[in-house]
């Protein structure tokens, strides 16, 4: 269960508006509309998203107010006295919240309000306990790894995606400070952290925990990739492996999955489009260095490459633009291999094509995100080589001023041809 579930809130909103046209065009009769509506909930006019952050403010001032008059007289009390707060606080929270929650009748919104508070709570337990006993040896990052595993258990148990997302918030924080310590289980840390929290993203369908997880996951990785290599060619490898890896995945979280691939593609293809950054992320420069880097790639890669299989055997098509990402990802890691400037001149013919992709993606479905989207691409890449490249001001003059009047030509265009459409629709 989503606490705010504001995807939920949004499908329901607009099925609300659409269901009463579709009556009357005859889509729906009388009995189907209301079973959508029982269903679905369309009684509930949209309060579930401000009741549940009322009741989140809420639970968070009154466990502030409390803290607070705890600290007021904290060096008064015995440890014993600490421990018995600490811990009466943290089942208190969860006891009464999971009884608000999952009792018929009460009040779950807020019984998952107060379960969120309990783990918030355990937080700040495991660092007041460390400072009652004057834990020294307790290194910063191992105490969020505690919390993370509290979080996980709170969340497995309760079936809570927030507390989860604590867990792999917290979990990532102390994966950066295992990183970072040198801990032996280093080159395993993103696949462990995949392993904890996206089988709860499967059960529980759950976009939050699936969106955090995987940035998490590829987080961990590429910084794994950096500090076992030294080099930028091992995380740009492993950056290259997730993205077709999400952009092909072909099941349940295919959209958010894509928006994440997305968003690790471009970004990658866009610093390797600068020819000094492009020079250290070619494959010649890891020379003889450790190659453990490849733990988190290979096996990113090798699904990629199965969902990719998976895809091109289905019958329905996955679109011009997620086509060329996942043509233009091979090209560069084959760049990545050949002598300068291969792989800054392949990053900017992925991100030419994927601009290109774009507007013809926008043109079939006559969607104006990724039009627009494709234009922004395609301007900050002429921005980025105007000003990397030593040419003449006249010649720079010229193609700013074509650029510029071609994209207002296309994109007026464009806006005409979405109204026409919508005027005969």
């Amino acid at each position: 269960m989503d606490l705010l579930d504001l995807s939920g809130q949004a499908f329901r909103a607009r099925l609300r508006r659409e269901l009463p046209r579709w009556r009357e065009e005859g889509l729906v009769d009388e009995r189907g509309a209301a079973a959508l509506e029982a269903r679905y909930r369309l009684g509930d006019e949209g309060i579930g998203v401000a009741t549940a952050a009322i009741y989140l403010l809420g639970a968070l001032l009154v466990g502030g107010g409390v803290l607070s008059l705890v600290a007021w007289n904290w060096d008064a009390l015995a440890p014993a006295l600490k421990l018995l707060i600490l811990f009466g606080a943290l089942a208190a929270c969860h006891i009464v919240g999971f009884r608000l929650w999952h009792v018929p009748g009460r009040l779950p919104r807020l019984g998952h309000a107060l379960t969120f508070l309990g783990t918030l709570v355990l937080g700040a337990g495991i660092g007041l306990v460390a400072q009652i006993y004057h834990i020294s040896t307790f290194r910063p990052h191992d105490a969020l790894g505690v919390w993370a595993i509290g979080a996980l258990c709170a969340g497995w148990a309760l079936r809570s995606a927030p507390n989860i997302a604590v867990a792999v918030v917290t979990g990532f924080l102390w994966c950066t400070g295992e990183i970072d310590a040198g801990g032996r289980l280093v080159p395993f840390l993103p696949h462990l952290f995949a392993a904890l929290f996206l089988p709860f993203a499967w059960r529980e369908r759950s976009r939050l925990v699936f969106f955090l997880a995987a940035v998490g996951t590829v987080s961990a990785a590429c910084t794994v990739a950096g500090e076992l290599s030294g080099e930028g060619a091992a995380v740009t490898a492993v950056a290259l492996a997730f993205a077709v890896l999400l952009l092909a995945f072909p099941v349940r979280f295919t959209g958010i999955a894509r928006v994440v691939g997305f968003l690790l593609l471009v970004p990658t293809a866009y610093l390797l489009s600068f020819a000094e950054l492009a020079e250290g992320a070619r494959f010649v420069e890891l020379g003889g260095k450790s190659l453990l880097w490849l733990a988190a790639a290979l096996p990113a890669g090798a699904a990629g490459i199965l969902f990719l299989f998976f895809f091109f055997r289905r019958t329905d098509p996955i679109g011009p633009l997620t086509r060329t990402a996942l043509a233009g990802i091979p090209l560069l890691l084959l760049m990545m291999a050949f002598p300068d400037p291969a792989l800054a001149i392949g990053a900017n013919l992925c991100l030419l094509a994927l601009a290109g992709a774009g507007i013809v993606n926008s043109v079939s479905t006559l969607r104006r995100g990724p039009f627009w989207g494709a234009l922004l691409l395609g301007g900050t890449l002429i921005a980025s080589r105007f000003f990397e490249f030593d040419t003449e001001l006249w010649l720079k003059a010229i193609v700013f001023l074509v650029c510029g009047v071609a994209v207002i030509l296309v994109g007026v265009a464009f806006e005409r041809k979405v109204k026409e459409a919508r005027s005969v629709a």
